[in-house]
């Protein structure tokens, strides 16, 4: 779990970056099934919104 937990922290940093320098991403990431239990049951809220 802490594996995909990872992946997906290091996908929504790479995002807010592109965001932040006037590239957004062409797919933005989604989180998958397993990064919201994982987020879930650590007792992590929803992320918070990018500010385009």
């Amino acid at each position: 779990m802490i594996r995909w937990l990872h992946d997906a922290v290091l996908e929504e940093l790479l995002d807010r970056a592109g965001y932040a320098v006037g590239d957004p991403p062409a797919r933005p990431v989604r989180w998958s099934l397993w990064v919201r239990v994982g987020r879930r049951l650590l007792g992590a809220g929803p992320a918070a919104p990018v500010r385009r």
